[in-house]
């Protein structure tokens, strides 16, 4: 492969440029491509051990693809539903050696539990994913509890405070794909 100039890559960098990938190919809304990028990813994942912080956002990645098969393809969410609970217990074995991972990791949670109509676990765990973004001082992780929960709170005056935090965090960490996706620009 051309990024490996030929090398074998040890497999954390293997996890880490399909991550890229697979997140690279749902930005760009190629979703039949990410998925088979995403399963190879949780293949790797699921045959090596956690030892490289840098793998986070794949290890999200192939949770946000999985998810969004939950929303878009109706015939076979269940499948879907299946690899992203895989997934989300891979990340949270990964959060065990690496804590920064549990923003993300219950972040993905609280879209989970609203994906599968389990109501009353999503603000506990957007608001749990806030806390660990505030505690370890993640600000694109405190932006994306942020925006999911403006998206789960009733109160408007809530609503508006979260997508108003949401908005400067994903400014301030150069976040353009979220500002563009989330209609912030």
């Amino acid at each position: 492969d051309a990024l490996s100039g030929g090398l074998a890559m040890a497999p954390a960098d293997q996890i880490w440029h399909g991550g890229i990938m697979t997140r690279a190919l749902l930005q760009e809304n190629q979703f039949e491509q990410a998925v088979v990028e995403a399963e190879k990813v949780a293949k790797l994942i699921a045959t090596s051990q956690p030892t490289a912080y840098y793998v986070l956002s794949s290890y999200s990645a192939v949770i946000e693809v999985f998810l969004a098969g939950m929303e878009r393809d109706l015939v076979h969410r269940n499948d879907y539903q299946k690899r992203a609970m895989n997934s989300i217990i891979k990340l949270k074995a990964f959060a065990t050696p690496f804590p920064i991972a549990k923003a993300r990791l219950n972040v993905l949670l609280g879209r989970y539990h609203a994906l599968t109509g389990k109501t009353s676990a999503v603000l506990p765990a957007l608001r749990k994913s806030l806390d660990e973004a505030e505690r370890f001082k993640l600000p694109y992780d405190r932006a994306l509890a942020h925006w999911e929960l403006s998206k789960h709170v009733t109160d408007a005056a809530e609503q508006k405070k979260h997508q108003e935090a949401a908005k400067a965090l994903f400014a301030e960490t150069g976040a353009g794909y979220e500002l563009k996706r989330l209609n912030f620009e």
